[in-house]
């Protein structure tokens, strides 16, 4: 990846909206509650409540406005006790270009984590007419993890107020929180552990994953281009075509030679005899972005850095 491209990697933490169950009777507040975004009760005297505190005095910025805010909040529902079921903690950039710009290495951070915690459900999203994409996410019982088109979500929402274009989101569900009670401790703090900790955690074990993400990936390269080389319809004419059109899944000259070999294996008839050689033209003439080790533990840092800035107030 380019030195400057990455540089311009700017991430700003905050958390987004979060859900909580309370055996409280939930008290309907006077005037603007915009930042309920839904409530349920249950036969056993439950109530869960899904809410957005950035709605209620604008984004927070710092985890101490959010625990200021939140309090009010309560207070205005009449909660005094709750558990944590899900808290979503958003990394938003603010340009344009920036879902498109930094759309694959999003796609190879989030695949890192679904192949380190072998996560089942993963899917990516695009509009039904431009073929864009919209979101990729992964989704387990403890965690979820998304990178979508915040502008393109705006649009469709017709929110005015949100400013944020792209965003990377990370979520901690409710058979985490139920882990972190175990501890005893109070669910601020739970929240700032999770954050801090546990997450940071787990991105630096999935960088260490970087050789079995690439080889999930050509493996299944290898099944696409043998399944669709005599396709009819034609799926495309030559190899060249099928590394471009399958680009995004390729992130380092180690997989693309890799690949080739196993493209030549499967396929003597492919007209070129040196994987490396061949993978070098094809980065010198198409230009199809790689990254390296460095690049990652870059991008990691960036989003630890944001969520550290974020909850800076604990160290105050």
């Amino acid at each position: 990846m380019r030195k400057e491209k990455l540089e311009s990697y700017n991430l700003t933490g905050s958390i987004h909206t979060l859900q909580f169950k309370t055996d409280n009777e939930v008290l309907t507040p006077d005037g603007d509650i915009d930042y309920i975004n839904g409530m349920s009760h249950y036969n056993n005297g439950t109530t869960s409540v899904t809410l957005n505190p950035n709605k209620g005095e604008g984004d927070l910025f710092d985890f101490s406005e959010f625990k200021r805010v939140f309090a009010k909040i309560l207070s205005n529902l009449g909660v005094t006790e709750y558990k944590l079921l899900r808290v979503d903690f958003r990394l938003d950039s603010y340009s344009p270009e920036d879902y498109e710009k930094f759309q694959k290495l999003n796609k190879y951070l989030i695949s890192l984590m679904a192949v380190t915690y072998s996560v089942k459900n993963k899917y990516r999203t695009t509009d039904l007419f431009t073929q864009k994409q919209l979101s990729i996410a992964i989704k387990c019982d403890s965690f979820e993890l998304e990178n979508y088109d915040r502008n393109a979500k705006n649009k469709v929402t017709g929110n005015q107020t949100e400013q944020a274009q792209a965003r990377l989101e990370e979520r901690t569900k409710s058979r985490q929180w139920r882990n972190l009670r175990n501890k005893e401790t109070d669910e601020l703090d739970n929240i700032c552990y999770e954050f801090l900790s546990v997450w940071k955690q787990r991105w630096n074990k999935a960088i260490e994953h970087r050789e079995q993400v690439h080889k999930i990936y050509n493996e299944h390269l290898v099944s696409l281009y043998l399944d669709g080389k005599n396709a009819f319809p034609v799926q495309f004419r030559t190899l060249t075509d099928f590394l471009i059109q399958y680009q995004n899944c390729i992130f380092s000259r180690a997989q693309m030679i890799d690949l080739l070999t196993q493209l030549k294996r499967a396929d003597p008839s492919l007209d070129f005899n040196n994987p490396e050689k061949k993978a070098d033209n094809f980065k010198r003439r198409y230009g199809i972005e790689y990254f390296s080790l460095h690049d990652l533990k870059t991008a990691i840092s960036e989003i630890e850095n944001a969520t550290n800035f974020y909850f800076t107030t604990l160290t105050e």
